[in-house]
């Protein structure tokens, strides 16, 4: 059950990068803002791509792991590190778009 929930989560988060990093994109080229270095590496197409292989070697998995607590351990580990991508999203994209909206008003 943690596995499938990891695999979701991962899916979900490479899904959630793929469709918001060309609209941030788009929104801070709009306003010229400097970004932080974290915020433009969110924004390279690398890091869509690092977590779509995440997510695609994560579904993968259990074709060539038998036992069911290797794949549990790998679940809470990959639970860990979403939660930490999602952090660094939250960061990277909230603290420009804040002070971009600090700046507008």
């Amino acid at each position: 059950m943690v596995y499938l929930f990891a695999c979701l989560l991962w899916c979900g988060l490479a899904i959630k990068i793929m469709v918001l990093r060309p609209a941030m994109r788009s929104i801070f080229e709009d306003f010229e803002v400097q970004l932080p270095v974290l915020t433009r590496w969110l924004l390279h197409p690398g890091f869509s791509a690092l977590l779509l292989l995440i997510a695609i070697g994560l579904v993968s998995v259990p074709l060539f792991l038998g036992a069911s607590e290797t794949r549990r351990r790998i679940g809470w580990y990959a639970i860990a590190l979403a939660l930490v991508v999602f952090a660094l999203l939250v960061i990277g994209f909230g603290l420009p778009l804040f002070s971009l909206m600090q700046a507008l008003s």
